[in-house]
């Protein structure tokens, strides 16, 4: 294995231009790389199509020199020219992976910032959530376009913030809605749907308990089995910012679900459905009509008999003239950042006038949401 790995780094080393001069250099105020490909693997990279097979190469910037895999991820590769792609950093003598992230092509998002935006929102109000670097793309010292670099949800993200880690789980599909069948018995096992992200070697027998004591019980015993084995500060929360936001089809699916000291808590993942239905906040018509409610755990949550009560009060604790200003400017100071690297994106599929236009529709919708005394209205 050794041996063929060398093989293959030292062919790619000698294949590749390694010179590191970015051609084309629109002078980005972001973080900016180059991925090195051979002319097989970058036409393969290039080619639109979806398949996830590993792409070696290097990637380049102005700090460090890193041979690398690379394939494409995610559902919504399956819609758009312009992928999502998992990358992971190689240990260049034992080909083991060493560090992973994501590439996040934003293609759904004409604002290119509505997933970076959320995250920031939450980790300014405490609560833990990936951090997502703007990211200037070259392939093979031609400019390729804009991407958000995603932190992965896994087991360093707990360590870096000091979470003691006893299970992950990742819900990604919509069958992760911890109903069964009307007979109590689904076709597909209880748990299809979660992928198991660490300990490694482990099963889902304890999550399946969970979905099918939590489904035939009633809401008082559901509310017992709330406060027992749930984190109830973290669904609170995250689903006060689901409905701040009106983020329609997170917890449908898109979710990580983790243990530590022995209660299960939550993490937002797909945050790109930001403002999609809604002009503001309006968390009544949020929970009768969103599809939350697919989801028998957080409908609960959202119900009267649930924490219906301590949901609305934390979207109010949360609905500050700080958070307001900080949105407002993260927004404007965003935008200015990424602008060039979005215009000059050869994969973007709206226009630059719907790029500025969605920047006010943020804005706009921000001021209205939050209780801004000074306003450019």
């Amino acid at each position: 294995m050794k041996k063929t790995f060398a093989l293959l780094l030292v062919t790619l080393l000698l294949s590749c231009n390694t010179d590191y001069r970015i051609q084309d250099n629109y002078d980005f105020p972001i973080y900016t790389c180059e991925l090195i490909l051979s002319d097989a693997e970058a036409a393969h990279f290039t080619s639109g199509g979806l398949n996830e097979n590993w792409n070696y190469g290097q990637l380049i910037d102005d700090h460090s020199h890193s041979l690398i895999r690379i394939k494409v991820r995610g559902g919504i590769s399956k819609f758009y020219q312009k992928k999502n792609y998992k990358i992971e950093k190689l240990n260049s003598a034992s080909g083991k992976t060493e560090s992973s992230y994501f590439w996040d092509g934003t293609a759904a998002d004409v604002s290119h910032i509505k997933n970076a935006l959320v995250m920031a929102f939450l980790r300014k109000n405490s609560v833990p959530a990936s951090t997502v670097t703007p990211t200037a793309v070259y392939l093979n010292k031609q400019y390729y376009g804009f991407y958000q670099t995603l932190e992965p949800v896994d087991e360093n993200f707990f360590k870096s913030r000091n979470i003691q880690l006893e299970f992950l789980i990742k819900a990604g599909l919509d069958k992760c809605d911890f109903k069964l069948d009307y007979n109590g018995i689904k076709k597909f096992p209880i748990t299809d749907g979660f992928e198991i992200k660490y300990p490694e070697n482990s099963n889902c027998s304890e999550l399946a308990e969970l979905i099918e004591n939590f489904y035939f019980a009633d809401d008082a015993q559901r509310k017992e089995i709330a406060e027992n084995r749930l984190n109830i500060e973290s669904f609170i929360t995250h689903l006060a910012v689901l409905t701040i936001f009106s983020l329609s089809d997170v917890y449908a699916k898109n979710y990580y679900l983790y243990r530590s000291d022995g209660k299960w808590g939550v993490i937002a993942w797909d945050n790109e459905e930001f403002m999609k239905r809604y002009a503001s906040a309006d968390p009544e018509k949020y929970w009768q009509e969103n599809e939350t409610q697919r989801n028998l755990l957080f409908a609960f949550f959202l119900s009267e008999n649930g924490y219906r009560k301590e949901i609305l009060e934390k979207v109010n604790n949360l609905l500050t003239e700080e958070n307001g200003k900080y949105l407002v400017d993260f927004t404007e100071e965003t935008y200015s950042a990424i602008e060039k690297a979005v215009i000059y994106d050869r994969n973007t599929n709206k226009s630059i006038e719907e790029f500025y236009s969605e920047k006010e529709k943020l804005l706009s919708y921000i001021k209205k949401t939050f209780p801004l005394t000074h306003t450019d209205d």
